[in-house]
């Protein structure tokens, strides 16, 4: 099923994804301008595929669903998410993955400020950011769990990983990082 999206508010456009997720496992939505809280509280079993740019807290309490995004992210993307996936083949704007609790984020290329920022873990659930290129200040601010992967694909010599204050206030998690540069 396909949704086109265009200009159309944000509410109609995840009334119409609700709808169509009652009859079926995996929904397309195209055009995508911007609308808010798209895949929100996406239970397991579930798919959303997006083409364009979706908008604030795409994904928030993302409850096992997996959503794939043909683009760019705005900010809060995967918002004190509980389990399932995130693919963003694209940049995403800052608190990626804010407060998450379990499952996985994926973005190909960068994540601006504050990526990780309060991400947590308790027992079996453990949640996993892995960044393909770089970062943007704050990552992994006040983080008590969980993992982030900050893979620097693609980065010539001189550029900056991570900008300034990573792992401010982290107390517990790891963060790893595949390269350096002098």
């Amino acid at each position: 099923m396909m949704i086109e999206a265009g200009l159309t508010r944000y509410e109609k456009v995840n009334d119409e994804i609700k709808k169509e997720l009652t009859k079926r496992k995996k929904v397309t939505v195209k055009d995508v301008n911007g609308q808010r809280y798209i895949g929100c509280a996406l239970d397991e079993g579930k798919t959303v595929e997006i083409y364009g740019t979706p908008g604030n807290d795409m994904a928030c309490y993302l409850n096992g669903g997996k959503v794939v995004v043909y683009g760019n992210c705005q900010d809060a993307v995967g918002n004190t998410m509980n389990g399932g996936e995130i693919i963003v083949h694209g940049h995403s704007g800052d608190a990626m993955g804010y407060g998450m609790c379990d499952g996985q984020i994926y973005i190909r290329d960068n994540v601006a400020c504050r990526g990780g920022i309060h991400m947590k873990e308790f027992r079996s659930m453990r949640p996993v950011l892995v960044i393909g290129k770089n970062a943007g200040s704050f990552l992994g601010e006040y983080m008590a769990g969980g993992t982030i992967v900050l893979l620097g694909l693609g980065m010539k010599r001189g550029e900056k990983l991570f900008e300034t204050h990573c792992a401010s206030g982290m107390h517990g998690g790891k963060i790893f990082c595949s390269r350096s540069f002098p």
